[in-house]
């Protein structure tokens, strides 16, 4: 019985330890919500936002991962008690606040003079010819008409594709027209294009295209 409760205790924190979480990775930033690069972390580190003074004077930002045990050092201690060779950082920079957390995406408001306002803006991962979704590391701030969207198709050589990034609103119900009105025909959409799909929150696409809400999906009934 003791070597059993050892093996689910070992098995759970092997499992919590190889989460990854996803981060907004950018250097030089004069406000964090410019960046729009994101990072798949090892297993083990968090989100870190870094606010400093260049040695020009300039105020920036720093985001992307760090070790948990940095993370651990810098939320008891501070930033002053971190050793030179965990900052990684030799230049005479001025470091204002430096902050973890533990939550996908989370670094980008940390170390904000103030909370932003609410935007009606989505920001959507952008990339185009994967094989899957995850390969993505990158954002754009979509326009006020826009949401995020996931296509999944055959390129010419009839290899599979994903293209993500942000779709005017108007194409979006267009799509959900089209697949009503295809299912009540009991027509498929083109050899080309297995799965449209348009979302309404941050990140959303990066969800596999036929497990998005309401996703047109070729064939499907």
């Amino acid at each position: 019985m003791l070597r059993l409760v050892s093996f689910i205790v070992i098995s759970i924190l092997t499992i919590h330890a190889n989460g990854q979480r996803h981060c907004y990775s950018c250097n030089e930033r004069e406000r964090p919500e410019d960046c729009e690069n994101v990072a798949t972390c090892s297993a083990g580190e968090q989100c870190i936002s870094d606010k400093y003074i260049s040695e020009e004077g300039h105020t920036f930002f720093n985001l992307g991962c760090r070790p948990g045990r940095v993370c651990q050092i810098l939320n008891q201690f501070g930033k002053r008690a971190l050793p030179r060779e965990i900052t990684r950082d030799k230049r005479r920079l001025i470091h204002l606040c430096t902050k973890c957390c533990d939550a996908d995406y989370c670094n980008k408001d940390l170390c904000a003079d103030a909370t932003p306002p609410p935007s009606t803006q989505k920001q959507c991962y952008k990339c185009n010819d994967l094989t899957k979704t995850t390969q993505c590391e990158f954002l754009q701030t979509c326009e006020p008409d826009q949401v995020c969207f996931s296509e999944e198709y055959l390129n010419d050589n009839g290899e599979f594709r994903i293209n993500l990034g942000c779709q005017r609103k108007v194409v979006c119900d267009a799509l959900s027209s089209a697949m009503k009105n295809n299912q009540q025909a009991g027509r498929d959409t083109g050899v080309n294009h297995l799965c449209n799909a348009c979302c309404n929150t941050d990140h959303c696409n990066l969800t596999p295209c036929q497990n998005i809400t309401n996703a047109f999906v070729a064939g499907r009934r």
